[in-house]
């Protein structure tokens, strides 16, 4: 589904990206998990087209997004959510999902009917603004969004940060059914090792802007954890 090949990127001439290469696969979720200032961030931004990486190249299905700007890779396929949700507080419910029908390849116009069935709650709160939302809410609004745009790959940075847990469960749920039903390709940056380990198919670890470690979730041992990712 995602190839990313020898992926490096500099803020000025302090390297945050050295040679990254991951990829994901139909059906499954990908775990990106490292310290804070690892670069995980950085390297979705890179994905997504918010930063021009200096060397290396992103696919998609085979197709070469290198090049291609944010909305185009929107276009492609790509559904993203970025960390910290980005919703818009003074829109509500109905006009940021509208905002994600925007990307669609296929021009729909409609919010899909599935997306009120994974998130129930919201279909409630379709009138209020996204700023008077839970912050739980505000990640299910982000996260619906994204799956307006009908994504072949949805990306999502830290969705379990500040969270209560039954909303992390949610939103566990319906990745997996999402996978189960859809194929959907998921890439999660995430630091909570419980849902790594529940929800997760595979982990890259991060650190220094290198990839040090990665397998198979159940691969992800005590070793691993307490070299690279205990603080």
């Amino acid at each position: 589904m995602l190839k990313v090949n020898d992926l490096s990127f500099s803020y000025g001439r302090v390297p945050a990206l050295k040679k990254v290469n991951i990829q994901t696969t139909p059906g499954q979720m990908v775990c990106i998990t490292g310290r804070n200032g690892a670069g995980k961030t950085t390297l979705m931004q890179n994905i997504i087209g918010l930063a021009k990486h200096s060397t290396g190249t992103i696919e998609l299905d085979g197709v070469d997004l290198t090049r291609s700007a944010p909305h185009e890779r929107v276009r492609a396929g790509i559904g993203y959510v970025p960390q910290g949700r980005m919703i818009f507080p003074r829109l509500t419910v109905e006009e940021n999902l509208r905002i994600g029908l925007a990307g669609r390849a296929d021009k729909l116009r409609k919010i899909p009917d599935a997306i009120y069935e994974y998130f129930p709650g919201l279909f409630k709160k379709f009138q209020r603004m996204g700023g008077n939302l839970s912050g739980g809410e505000q990640q299910q609004l982000a996260i619906a969004r994204a799956l307006a745009v009908n994504p072949r790959l949805l990306i999502l940075d830290e969705p379990t940060e500040g969270i209560q847990p039954n909303i992390i469960e949610q939103i566990g749920r319906v990745l997996t059914e999402l996978m189960e039903t859809d194929n959907l390709s998921v890439l999660v940056v995430e630091q909570y090792l419980d849902f790594i380990r529940r929800y997760g198919h595979r982990f890259y670890v991060m650190n220094k802007g290198e990839i040090v470690a990665d397998g198979a979730t159940e691969e992800l041992s005590d070793e691993i954890v307490a070299r690279y990712l205990s603080v």
